[in-house]
């Protein structure tokens, strides 16, 4: 079998992949996806635990490695 590189790319397109119920990470760990019209964040990889996203701090939005998860 063969691996597949991970995709990586820029919020836009990681804001696209969360709309269509994706979920999207950075090197934070912290995980991403829309519920419910609503982006919501889960802050640790192995919980079902998650907030509502109010706002996104530059750093994030200026990221450049945004992965599907």
């Amino acid at each position: 079998f063969e691996l597949m590189e991970k995709q990586v790319f820029v919020f836009g397109e990681a804001l696209s992949m969360m709309r269509i119920g994706e979920i999207v990470t950075n090197p934070s760990g912290r995980r991403y996806t829309m519920l419910k019209g609503s982006i919501v964040c889960y802050p640790k990889p192995n919980s079902n635990q998650y907030y509502k996203v109010t706002k996104w701090f530059p750093d994030a939005v200026e990221r450049t490695d945004w992965t599907l998860v």
